[in-house]
């Protein structure tokens, strides 16, 4: 089912949807039993999105280049449809609504983790300016003391380093699995790290299927692949260790609670 969109681009879904009043997740009762897939931008959710569609056999909901964009539209009401079948929707956009998660209860949610070192070169390497501005807009700047508030106030996201907005932004998106992980419990959230599930597919992967309800085929780990980096991806040492520094220790929580929900 093809529809035309309100709406090209993320910048325009901010300006139009994200910061008016419309809640993003406005429709998704409309969409029984839904599987929703989210984590940090850049941590594999879009793989692991795309897997489950295929699985459930889901109708193509798609109207544009980005499905995720697609769904954001689709879940906040800016493009109308209805459809029976069970739907399958990347939700890693929902980023400062993190709290509309709480108010509706007919889906499962499948939280994706990657190490931080892996998301942050990602989003240096892969990224344009943009969207990361968007994300620090989002979650990064509330991890801001007082002093770099007030520069975020004055000049934006042109008052910093594009390292440490990846950081912040990494860590205050990361950190919202624990509230999900308390109020939605491990029948409605699971939780798995995408390093592990690329290293162990062959039991982590029908893990997802079976908290899902979704029956498993054999043939969907091929779907799970890992490129090699070229060596103007690689980052330099001092670059390293600030991420380490910066964000190592709210990975390792979230893990901890994915090695609990295992």
């Amino acid at each position: 089912m093809r529809k035309s969109s309100p709406v090209r681009n993320w910048s325009q879904f901010d300006r139009q949807i994200r910061n008016g009043d419309a809640k993003l997740l406005a429709n998704l009762s409309r969409f029984p039993d839904a599987i929703l897939v989210a984590g940090c931008q850049r941590s594999g959710t879009t793989a692991v999105t795309r897997i489950l569609r295929e699985a459930i056999e889901m109708p193509d909901l798609t109207f544009s280049s980005d499905d995720e964009l697609d769904a954001a539209l689709i879940l906040s009401g800016a493009i109308k449809l209805e459809t029976s079948a069970r739907c399958c929707f990347q939700t890693t956009y929902v980023n400062d609504h993190v709290h509309e998660y709480f108010e509706h209860d007919n889906y499962k949610l499948v939280w994706i983790l990657r190490n931080p070192e892996a998301v942050i070169r990602s989003m240096l390497y892969h990224w344009r300016r943009g969207a990361l501005n968007r994300l620090f807009r989002a979650c990064g700047r509330h991890a801001l003391d007082e002093k770099r508030a007030k520069r975020f106030n004055r000049f934006g996201t042109h008052g910093f380093r594009r390292v440490e907005m990846a950081c912040l932004s990494y860590n205050v998106k990361t950190a919202q699995v624990h509230e999900l992980a308390a109020r939605l419990g491990p029948e409605r959230l699971c939780i798995l790290d995408y390093d592990d599930l690329i290293s162990r597919s062959d039991t982590l992967l029908p893990d997802i299927f079976s908290f899902a309800s979704v029956s498993y085929d054999e043939r969907f780990r091929s779907r799970l692949r890992t490129r090699n980096r070229p060596k103007r991806e690689q980052l330099n040492e001092s670059t390293r260790i600030r991420i380490r520094e910066m964000c190592e220790h709210e990975y390792r929580k979230a893990v901890r609670l994915a090695e609990n929900w295992r």
